[in-house]
């Protein structure tokens, strides 16, 4: 096997995960979904790697999200700087500013809770999830119509098949045959 992200055969962390397959349905009513569990699955990285997604998480991560939100706040001043009448502009304008700013400061919170999850951790436990999290990002994520996600089996052995539904937001019916498969592999 090889680094999902690399693909060089220098392995650090590799974890054996099963795969989630959720297939999403639009109706009148409202969207529903139904799921079904795929393979067991190896997700390997490498140290380098990880080494290089643990130093761009500080400000890279953050900024390569925000670049279309800055180039919304830019075209909102533009926009407003347009000497025109006509109230679509302005609205266009107003919009573009409050969704590029408020997407701005949700993904700082969002990148900073990360900051402080991984600082909680011990050094190993934060190295682990975050090649777990550079594992899940370079895995397969469709597979036909269906989305795919991953349940890591070794921090998902011990949970209760309540919890394993609320943890990786899977239906109780999946949750029941997760854990008799997260069981088995152990």
């Amino acid at each position: 096997m090889a680094c999902l992200n690399c693909h060089q055969d220098k392995l650090a962390y590799n974890f054996k995960a099963l795969e989630v397959l959720t297939l999403h349905i639009r109706a009148y009513d409202g969207e529903k979904y139904v799921q079904a569990l795929g393979e067991v699955v190896q997700l390997e990285i490498c140290e380098d790697c990880l080494k290089q997604f643990q130093d761009s998480l500080r400000f890279k991560r953050y900024f390569k999200k925000i670049i279309p939100f800055i180039l919304m706040i830019v075209l909102g001043l533009l926009l407003l700087q347009v000497k025109t009448d006509i109230d679509a502009i302005k609205l266009l304008a107003s919009v573009s500013l409050l969704v590029g700013i408020l997407a701005c400061v949700y993904l700082f919170i969002d990148n900073q809770k990360l900051l402080n999850q991984l600082k909680e951790m011990d050094q190993e436990e934060a190295r682990r999830y975050c090649a777990w999290l550079l594992a899940t990002i370079k895995a397969p994520k469709k597979s036909g119509d269906n989305d795919i996600t991953y349940i890591d089996i070794e921090e998902a052995k011990g949970k209760e098949i309540k919890q394993l539904c609320l943890d990786y937001d899977l239906l109780p019916a999946i949750g029941k045959q997760a854990s008799g498969i997260i069981e088995k592999q152990l």
